[in-house]
């Protein structure tokens, strides 16, 4: 569990040292870049910094953890920022708008059991595959809980085949899903759909008033998940963006063909001390 309180604040862009370390994410019509520059003495985005015996850091947010915890809430919270994380990176990087399919699987009665939703989905996927067959159907798969703990499953659907319409029929979905209610939605928003998932993937403090509500409330709902469950499972033609490893002041001739759209600055401070741990900029770029 955390060791020391910190304070989030998200603000104005404000530059960091050209020798910052920066993450390169390269999506297809975008490029995302995350620089860190620690005041504990490391610029490195690779992940974590052993501070002591016990202690260790996460250099992107500054966060302090211990070693050798034996708390699964605090493990699983943890594990579950990086799944969500994970889960945007894989919507932006394989799915187009207008090309790609959003299907929602409902019960009628309450599911509980997270494991047998998980069944439920591969035995309806698996059926699905059959029938269109000529599509060669890859997925994206995310299980959800309902404020009740109710599981609910989304799918995103691709056809690996080049065709002339990608179309889905409800009324056959819905004769294959047998548990409950469908819902199949052509994607035309796929930048929107990645943030209904994920936006509250980072630390609540530095999130905007605005976004706070429905971010608490979705983040409440992950107590329901067991310990290390898997949130989401894909097929194995979905992919992780190219990500390159480079210093702030390189990052400029490597995106000399996009454009900055947005760029922010969450400062990550010492509740006691008031000393500032880390500061990470947050920029996001389009194609030119």
């Amino acid at each position: 569990m955390a060791e020391r309180k910190l304070e989030f604040s998200s603000g104005e862009y404000s530059p960091l040292d050209t020798d910052s370390n920066s993450k390169i994410i390269f999506l297809p019509d975008s490029a995302e870049v995350v620089t860190a520059k620690n005041s504990g003495g490391t610029t490195a985005l690779s992940g974590i910094k052993r501070i002591s015996k016990n202690e260790y850091v996460k250099v992107e947010t500054g966060e302090v953890f211990k070693y050798n915890t034996n708390a699964n809430k605090t493990d699983n919270t943890v594990s579950i920022k990086k799944s969500l994380k994970n889960l945007r990176k894989l919507i932006l990087n394989n799915f187009v708008e207008f090309e790609s399919i959003f299907i929602t699987l409902t019960y009628k009665d309450e599911m509980f059991d997270f494991t047998q939703a998980v069944q439920d989905y591969t035995k309806f996927f698996e059926s699905l595959k059959k029938h269109y067959k000529h599509y060669n159907l890859k997925y994206l798969r995310i299980i959800e809980p309902t404020d009740k703990g109710n599981w609910h499953i989304h799918v995103l659907l691709k056809s690996a085949e080049k065709v002339d319409k990608f179309y889905i029929s409800q009324e056959k979905v819905q004769s294959i899903w047998k548990h409950g209610s469908v819902k199949v939605e052509q994607i035309h928003n796929i930048e929107g759909l990645a943030n209904y998932f994920c936006t509250y993937s980072n630390d609540d403090k530095a999130l905007p008033e605005k976004a706070k509500p429905k971010h608490v409330k979705k983040q409440e709902r992950w107590k329901y998940y067991p310990y290390r469950a898997r949130i989401f499972a894909k097929s194995n033609d979905i992919v992780y963006p190219k990500t390159v490893k480079a210093t702030r002041g390189q990052v400029d001739e490597l995106l000399k063909d996009y454009k900055r759209v947005s760029a922010s600055t969450v400062t990550v401070k010492d509740s006691e001390t008031g000393r500032v741990v880390n500061k990470v900029n947050y920029e996001h770029y389009k194609k030119r």
